[in-house]
């Protein structure tokens, strides 16, 4: 398990901005450990210590802390499309499943 503290440092000092992101796996590699540890880490970091740390949907592809005001508007703005489109497809799944249950007449 990789400490919070020190995946913090090594995001302050090497992912600074979006153009310095780095891949949980390429992190994970600097700390002998896995990319799923440093993503728990990193969850840790933002949920329980209110710090910063975005994570890149497109080129170049990571985790980085925001260099400006406007590269956190961006992230944040990129969350709310996904959480958007995580909300539809939520939707269409409640929709398709109870199709199938008035079909079958099966209780979810």
């Amino acid at each position: 398990m990789i400490n919070r503290e020190a995946l913090w440092y090594h995001l302050k000092t090497y992912c600074r901005g979006l153009a310095n992101a780095q891949t949980a796996g390429a992190i994970a590699k600097d700390f002998n450990t896995s990319a799923r540890d440093v993503n728990a880490a990193k969850h840790d970091l933002v949920v329980n210590d209110n710090r910063p740390v975005a994570a890149s949907r497109s080129q170049p592809h990571g985790l980085y802390i925001p260099a400006s005001p406007a590269e956190a508007l961006l992230y944040l703005r990129q969350t709310d499309a996904a959480i958007f489109e995580m909300q539809q497809l939520r939707t269409a799944f409640e929709l398709a499943a109870q199709k199938i249950s008035d079909r079958q007449n099966v209780l979810f």
